[in-house]
Parts: C-alpha cells; structure tokens; sequence
C-alpha cells in the first residue's frame, strides 16, 4: 500500500513547483530548499504538479459524481414504474381475452441499460475499475528441462572459448 503524504510535504512540494515556475533550475531549487540533489527537486516538482492538477481537478469530478446520481435516480424510476402499452391514436392498448392493460417492458429494460452505463461511467470516475494486473504463466516440466539444457551448453561453450584447448 502507498505510504500517504503529510500536509506538510505536500505543501513543500507546491513551493518546490512554485520555484520551478519562477524559472529556477532543480539544482537551485533543491539547494534552496534542502534536497539531497536535484533529483530530489525534481521529484518534489513532479509531486505538487500532480497535486495541483488534483486540487483542479477534484471540483470536476464532484460535479460529475453528482450529474451521474441525478442520471441514476431517474433511470432508478424508470426502471421500477409500470408503462403500458398505447396505441398510435394513444389509448392503452388491453389483451384481446383478458381486457387488462397491456404491460410494456421496453422502457424498464432501456432504463435497466442506462443505469448499467451509468453504473460504468462511476466507476471509471472514481477508479474503481482496477486493472487485472494477475497474468498466469504455465510452465512444464519439459519447458524448465529444455531451459536448463540450453543453459548448460551455453556455458559449457562460455568455458571453452574463455580457455581455449592447448594445440
């Protein structure tokens, strides 16, 4: 787990950005404020650019959080309200036998969808997607033997090139 930053060093990361706006170099800028060298410096600067892009950035995802919920709580009643089915001349359409209001599935399921795509669209927002990072790789019995063949005779030919035979 990343270790979390205090206040302080993100602080001293933006004057570090705010120095290297005002023209200094790294290695300037890490003598002035500390750094062990300018890769310090550099580091630092690269921090509070990230952070400050954050600091932008986070107002903008508030309001899309919050357009994403009003999408949600819409498509929710969508999906739950019963439509019927009407006619071209707009009367409810009624089972020829029965006589009841002919239920209309359509809009729930089209509701159903937007709020899958809804439901996508939040977690791409707050990263809740993680990448598969876990790859599986299978390896026989006969891949390490080959392995360890092609191995051995690469260093038995390391060893006779390194000590040529007398002749």
């Amino acid at each position: 787990m990343p270790r979390r930053r205090t206040l302080a060093a993100a602080d001293k990361d933006i004057r570090a950005l705010a120095l290297a706006r005002q023209g200094l170099t790294y290695d300037q800028i890490a003598r002035q404020m500390d750094y062990r060298d300018k890769s310090g410096a550099y580091r630092a600067v690269q921090r509070g650019l990230r952070d400050a892009y954050r600091e932008e950035a986070d107002p903008l995802i508030q309001m899309e959080a919050e357009r994403l919920q009003a999408l949600r709580r819409l498509f929710e009643r969508i999906a739950i309200t019963r439509h019927l089915v009407t006619s071209a001349s707009g009367k409810i359409a009624v089972h020829p036998e029965t006589g009841e209001p002919l239920v209309d599935d359509g809009p729930n399921i089209q509701a159903g969808l937007a709020l899958l795509r809804v439901s996508e669209s939040w977690r791409k927002l707050k990263g809740l997607d993680a990448p598969n990072r876990a790859k599986v790789e299978v390896v026989t019995r006969d891949m390490i033997e080959d392995e360890i063949t092609r191995l051995e005779k690469e260093l038995g030919n390391q060893a006779s090139a390194d000590h040529p035979s007398p002749g």
